[in-house]
């Protein structure tokens, strides 16, 4: 899906955490159709995800991002669930990301739940270099609002790359260890 307008999208749980266990029955639920590139990709300012589960199923060859936002303003991803895009190719560079914000001026991540974002990539291990997967990654200039995420079986759980002037908040964020890859980090900056 690409959205290059300003939009709203709000699944049936769009006010209830995506780590919330109450949320049973009735997601609404985007798959991945194909290995590689991006499920939703956010260009347009003022756009908002939120209460949705957005499965990678796994894909072989994850080159982009589950969620990618770039080059906007104000975007919010929130109450979203993100699992399931592991790049299981040994010799691949690709790296898995769950929600990719790049180039944002503003924006919020927050009440998230992602998992299984991880590489099985052995590509640069022996440089010490890795392929790992990104729950969460920032780059570029950004003022983001992370708070509230939980991050669980992903290589990295949040990854900061920025020389911003602006500010970025990281909040009651939970990461738990990834389960493929001897690179698990927490919080990467």
């Amino acid at each position: 899906i690409r959205i290059d307008k300003r939009l709203t999208i709000n699944g049936p749980f769009a006010n209830t955490s995506g780590c919330d266990m109450s949320r049973g029955t009735g997601e609404a639920i985007l798959h991945a159709l194909t290995d590689g590139g991006t499920v939703i990709s956010i260009t347009a300012a003022g756009t908002s995800i939120a209460g949705l589960t957005v499965d990678g199923l796994d894909a072989m060859n994850a080159t982009q991002a589950l969620v990618a936002v770039t080059s906007t303003v104000d975007a919010t991803v929130t109450n979203t669930i993100i699992t399931n895009l592991t790049n299981a190719d040994p010799a691949s560079m690709d790296v898995p990301y769950g929600i990719f914000f790049a180039g944002n001026l503003m924006g919020e991540i927050s009440n998230n739940c992602i998992s299984n974002v991880a590489s099985q990539s052995l590509a640069g291990v022996a440089t010490g270099m890795g392929v790992p997967g990104f729950g969460i990654m920032l780059l570029g200039d950004a003022t983001v609002n992370t708070e509230s995420n939980e991050v669980t079986s992903s290589d990295v759980g949040l990854r900061i790359s920025t020389n911003t002037s602006g500010s970025i908040t990281v909040k009651d964020n939970t990461t738990s260890s990834g389960i493929l890859s001897p690179l698990t980090v927490g919080i990467s900056i």
